[in-house]
């Protein structure tokens, strides 16, 4: 069975780079869920033109409150087996995110 690998990103105020980091994670990895922690600047905008899953928060919570967000979206699926966390900026290596979930 292939596990159900699940990436996580926490996104305030990121129009200038949520792209990229989406269009490059989306080469590995099918289920990306975005937690947009109230950006006023265009990340929304981008991100529901990117077509993944995105829950936004109306008050900004933090890096915390916004992974806290996702993960307990994500873990209301039976067929999450693995969640990764990633940051918007892409300051993260997409292919240590897919090494990490094979």
């Amino acid at each position: 069975m292939i596990p159900q690998t699940y990436i996580l990103i926490p996104a305030f105020n990121e129009s200038s780079v949520i792209e990229k980091t989406i269009t490059d994670l989306k080469e590995f990895f099918d289920n990306i869920v975005v937690v947009n922690d109230a950006s006023n600047d265009k990340t929304l905008e981008i991100l529901n033109s990117l077509g993944v899953t995105t829950l936004s928060h109306p008050i900004n919570l933090g890096q915390g409150g916004a992974i806290k967000t996702g993960i307990e979206y994500i873990l209301s699926f039976s067929n999450a087996d693995i969640v990764i966390t990633f940051d918007a900026d892409g300051q993260h290596s997409v292919k240590d995110a897919h090494k990490f979930a094979n």
